[in-house]
């Protein structure tokens, strides 16, 4: 009986799959060890691509890689046969990564708090003292070498309790108006002599008990003078009426103005001056309600009283005014006025009657503030107001500065002082 004859096989050949890493190394190489070299190289792409390690841990895995080459760079008889299978070669690589990632122990969460705190604590941040005396002195490198550094004031290093046991603030002292005299000439002559010389060398304070506090000279070929009291101020004019030539009068004061802010709008301003003469124990013939105000809160507003000196001194020292459910503020308001067009005072913008507006800014007389070109430029700050006081009287005040700053300008703090001279604060 014939066999048919029995086919023999190759014995199949199981092919470990490279992952993608290693397979991107498909070029041939010329040698194993720089077959290795392009795996390593492709082993420390993939680890700094991936997301899902930590940053340690693949620093850990690049150094691996790093000592790996070294190693078969310096013993080059640890290089595997050019002629090796490719896939036993992978496999030897893979063998030796995970070897040396098992060799690898991250620290533990503990381990590295503790290093942390290690290194917190031997940190030691500058106390404040140390902090401030820095900054002066760096301030004080700006400074000018004439102008000594000033030194540390107490309240930097104030406590919250040492300010909470400071005194309350102080009320506001209402100013004192003392009585004066206005004394004029009651004859035009230009060959007379001027009402000082004859104030000085005619009327003689020499058999009284008293002298003027202050003489000063206003307006055209006049005197205001001042005294401590009302007896003194009648004996003055007195002896000036007296004097040929001479004519004096008591100086007229007006009433002081307060401006009450805050009223709710639910209170009636025909009845606001007998709510405040009730809740304040005051005459209601010492006040004259004279204009209303806005106010930035939609739901109140403001008005402005003309009182007694008796009554200012009661409203600005205690600062609040009682009305219906409320305690409103109580402040000084002042009569000075400018006009925001042609910058002159005594009257407002919807008053004027000028036909050019100059510019606050530079006193140009070519265009006003909304189109000054110049507004950005602090070298071009001119005053126009104290210029023409200047080239009027020959004086030499400042003008760098705007015409509406009534903090610096000297014919705006000069105007209010005019006005507060007039107004009757009381003795």
């Amino acid at each position: 009986m014939l066999r048919s004859p029995v086919r023999k096989t190759k014995p199949t050949q199981t092919r470990v799959t490279p992952p993608a890493f290693v397979a991107d190394c498909a070029p041939a190489a010329n040698s194993s060890l720089q077959k290795i070299q392009e795996l390593l190289a492709k082993i420390n792409l993939a680890i700094k691509s991936s997301g899902n390690l930590r940053r340690d841990i693949k620093q850990d895995v690049c150094h691996c890689t790093k000592e790996i080459e070294t190693i078969l760079l310096s013993n080059p008889s640890m290089v595997p046969n050019t002629q090796a299978d490719p896939a036993a070669t992978t496999a030897a690589v893979r063998l030796a990564v995970r070897e040396e990632m098992a060799r690898f122990k991250p620290p533990d969460c503990d381990t590295v708090r503790q290093a942390v705190r290690e290194e917190l604590a031997k940190f030691k941040p500058p106390e404040p003292t140390s902090v401030r005396q820095a900054m002066r002195e760096e301030l004080a490198k700006f400074q000018p070498s004439a102008i000594a550094p000033k030194a540390p004031s107490s309240a930097m290093t104030r406590t919250y309790a040492e300010s909470a046991r400071a005194p309350p603030r102080k009320a506001p002292t209402p100013p004192r108006t003392l009585p004066s005299i206005i004394i004029k000439t009651s004859k035009e002559d230009p060959n007379q002599p001027s009402v000082l010389d004859q104030w000085k060398s005619k009327v003689s304070f020499r058999d009284t008990t008293f002298a003027p506090t202050k003489v000063k000279p206003i307006g055209k070929n006049a005197l205001r003078v001042d005294f401590e009291s009302p007896d003194h101020c009648a004996e003055a004019l007195k002896r000036a009426n007296a004097v040929p030539g001479l004519k004096a009068e008591e100086a007229r004061k007006r009433k002081p103005l307060i401006i009450l802010k805050g009223i709710n709008k639910d209170t009636n301003r025909e009845e606001l001056l007998d709510i405040i003469a009730q809740q304040n124990a005051v005459p209601i013939e010492g006040m004259r309600l004279c204009f209303p105000l806005k106010n930035r809160n939609e739901k109140l507003y403001n008005v402005v009283l003309e009182v007694q000196p008796t009554i200012y001194k009661k409203f600005i020292e205690s600062e609040r005014v009682n009305i219906e459910h409320q305690r409103v503020r109580a402040a000084e308001f002042s009569r000075f006025v400018q006009c925001y067009k042609c910058l002159e005072f005594g009257h407002t913008n919807n008053k004027c009657r000028a036909d050019y507006y100059p510019c606050s800014h530079c006193a140009s007389t070519a265009h006003s503030f909304a189109n000054c070109p110049n507004k950005n430029k602090s070298e071009a700050l001119k005053c126009i107001n104290c210029t023409r006081h200047n080239e009027k009287t020959g004086s030499n005040a400042g003008t760098k500065h705007s015409a509406t700053n009534s903090k610096i300008c000297p014919r705006i703090i000069h105007t209010r002082n005019i006005l507060q001279e007039t107004v009757d604060y009381g003795f």
